[in-house]
């Protein structure tokens, strides 16, 4: 396709739509000669992108790329484009052309849909599956919904769903979202019986101590005080502490101090229940 003959089309109709395969010239092409005025780059979105070209995931959908009838100058895409110049992946995508350059000031304007929308799962299950996924992959810059649904819909999101149905919300770490995917994963991973994690969640959020060790009283108070949270890694402190709280190490002075040890078994717990949440 070429865009400059199209372009010059002075005939077009006010708005039109067609379907173009967009390839890594074309996509290079635009963002140097007619990326003008648009907001900065989010290298997040980029990558979000570039991980559903990878592994070819991408769907045609509506939202593709808006370009200004007269000028040619790129509207709405350019996340698009740049992921589609970094993988060198060739997609099908919609591309419309307007007559007024100024139609970028209502394009998204409205909510995002979120994993929630997307799935028809109540939020509260599809964000402890996200954070277990992120926290799985150190080095991941987000996940997509294509990578989060067989979680969601699997083992993972139905250990969440019957967490809720068994512990009771209490108190501000009920909200944490590394604490409630640290007990599934710790389910999954075969670190506790279920019903042990269930008892355990729910004396924590009570503060019922009776019974605990000295080693966990003394942990449970420090979570409560809020002491695990760090000032730069307070998502570190936070896998420490859950781990130590849903695995027999939490009755080990030596372990479930705030460490490396117990951070990495955290991490291996978590990527454990991951291979298996599906």
């Amino acid at each position: 396709m070429n865009f400059n003959t199209i372009l010059k089309n002075k005939t077009a109709p006010k708005m039109y739509s067609e379907v173009v395969s967009v390839t890594p010239a074309m996509a290079a092409s635009i963002l140097e000669e007619n990326n003008k005025g648009n907001r900065n780059l989010n290298k997040s979105a980029v990558e979000k992108y570039a991980k559903i070209m990878r592994s070819g995931n991408w769907f045609l959908t509506p939202q593709g790329l808006v370009i200004d009838n007269y000028t040619g100058n790129l509207v709405d895409g350019q996340h698009r484009l740049m992921a589609i110049r970094q993988t060198g992946v060739t997609v099908d995508m919609y591309v419309t052309y307007v007559e007024d350059p100024n139609t970028f000031k209502y394009l998204d304007q409205g909510r995002n849909r979120d994993f929630s929308d997307i799935s028809g799962t109540p939020k509260k299950v599809t964000v402890v599956v996200q954070q277990a996924l992120r926290l799985a992959d150190t080095q991941r810059k987000g996940v997509t919904y294509v990578e989060a649904e067989p979680y969601i819909f699997g083992r993972l999101g139905q250990e969440v769903v019957e967490l809720y149905d068994n512990v009771k919300p209490n108190g501000h770490m009920w909200g944490n979202a590394v604490f409630k995917s640290m007990a599934v994963c710790s389910i999954i991973a075969g670190n506790m019986p279920k019903q042990e994690v269930y008892d355990l969640y729910n004396a924590f959020l009570s503060l019922e101590t009776s019974g605990m060790s000295s080693c966990r009283k003394n942990f449970m108070r420090q979570v409560m005080n809020r002491d695990v949270v760090g000032t730069q890694t307070p998502d570190k402190a936070i896998v420490s502490k859950a781990y130590n709280l849903f695995s027999r190490d939490g009755d080990d002075l030596q372990i479930s101090r705030y460490s490396t040890v117990s951070f990495e078994k955290g991490l291996s717990t978590i990527q454990r229940a991951v291979r298996l949440g599906k």
